[in-house]
């Protein structure tokens, strides 16, 4: 029976009878079987058995950095065991990221980093044999950065399963980033640094992710909790509205290095923002802000499009431009008209690009729904409902 782990401090150790070179003794081996190999063994992060997806920087490539959500850090070993090597940032001495791990296709115990731990244990005791690992970034730029050090096995790392076919970006804001997604108390959602109920958010079960993982893509997540396209929810901390930080490594730094597009070259990228510009932000009920200007926002929107199309970076991309499973009409005033605003916009967007005859942007036109994660954001089976959505009308137009 195979042990997942908390991570913890543990010393690299043999879990089982060893010889002396650290492997396992092969008693039970037949005269014609090569023994297990269980060797313990520490991969450093810039071995090429190791495959990262995501806006991950190799400045340093011993230890490669990242702040994004859903990044991913993906092997294949044979062995019995594996833990990963790993630095948190702990942004202001109170922020930490959360990690999924999934091993073999199953979910483990969420990743909690620890002060001062670098070494977090995730399996041990698994039968022999060939593992296919995902590590996971579950939280948003804002909580801070990553950096990754390797992978420890008892066994070998395997040839990874190498890139996907298909590509996907999802550009977006606290609802691609998974925001509160897991929580079912109003006090989870209270938790973690900021009180936002950090533990509980996870941009792995967002829509967007979904919808690619559904698809077999490859994907990296470019999300910003509070992001607008051409304003934000806020104005308090950083203004900058998704356009301007898009080509930046980390999307929370005032002083990032910018990204190479080239690095991935996304096949379809959904675009899931407009709940922030459209929505009446946290401005006091006193000195309510304007309402965001259908006809100024599509222009916005079409500069947006057509600085992803540019041939430096994916002028043979599909562009989807989903509409909001937050946005109500109706609320807080019974005049305000926010989600017919957004969607009349991306109409605009749509009937633009045809016009041109181009034909690689969608308008896709989402349910609102009740919200069940935190701050009315969507919940687990509320992104899975909006997936089984999403998913078939980019199956199509994309002819996969």
């Amino acid at each position: 029976m195979p042990k997942f782990l908390f991570p913890s401090a543990l010393l690299g150790v043999c879990l089982v009878a060893c010889g002396g070179d650290g492997s396992e003794k092969a008693g039970n081996a037949g005269p014609d079987e090569e023994p297990p190999d269980t060797t313990i063994r520490m991969v450093e992060a810039d071995s090429p058995l190791i495959e990262y997806v995501g806006r991950v920087g190799f400045s340093y490539p011993k230890s490669p950095e990242y702040s994004s959500p859903a990044v991913k850090v993906r092997v294949r070993f044979k062995g019995v065991g594996v833990a990963v090597h790993f630095e948190d940032q702990f942004a202001y001495g109170t922020n930490k990221n959360y990690f999924d791990a999934v091993l073999d296709g199953e979910v483990l115990p969420k990743v909690e980093p620890t002060m001062g731990v670098t070494r977090y244990e995730l399996a041990t005791e698994l039968d022999y044999g060939e593992h296919e690992l995902s590590f996971v970034k579950r939280t948003e730029a804002s909580i801070g950065r990553t950096l990754f050090t390797g992978i420890e096995v008892q066994g070998e790392l395997v040839p990874p399963p190498g890139p996907k076919a298909r590509k996907i970006e999802i550009i977006g804001d606290s609802i691609s980033c998974g925001g509160g997604v897991e929580a079912t108390t109003t006090a989870q959602c209270t938790e973690g640094a900021g009180g936002w109920g950090v533990p509980h958010n996870n941009a792995r079960l967002a829509f967007g992710s979904l919808v690619a993982e559904n698809l077999d893509a490859d994907y990296h997540v470019t999300a910003v909790s509070g992001i607008g396209l051409l304003r934000n929810y806020s104005d308090m901390y950083d203004a900058r509205p998704m356009p301007e930080v898009y080509d930046t490594r980390f999307l929370q730094s005032m002083s990032s290095p910018l990204i190479d597009p080239q690095a991935f070259v996304p096949d379809a990228i959904l675009i899931v923002l407009g709940t922030n510009d459209f929505s009446p932000g946290d401005n006091p009920p006193e000195d309510p802000r304007e309402p965001m200007d259908v006809a100024e926002y599509a222009e916005a929107y079409i500069a947006f499009i057509d600085q992803l199309l540019a041939d430096d970076h994916y002028p043979d991309a599909h562009i989807f431009a989903l509409g909001s499973p937050m946005l109500t009409d109706g609320w807080p005033s019974a005049t305000d008209t926010f989600r017919a605003d957004l969607e009349s916009a991306l109409t605009l967007v749509e009937e633009h690009y045809a016009a041109e005859g181009n034909t690689q942007v969608h308008k896709l036109f989402v349910p609102k729904v009740p919200g069940r994660g935190c701050g009315t954001h969507p919940g687990v089976d509320e992104h899975a409902e909006t997936a089984t959505l999403v998913e078939p009308f980019v199956r199509e137009t994309m002819g996969w």
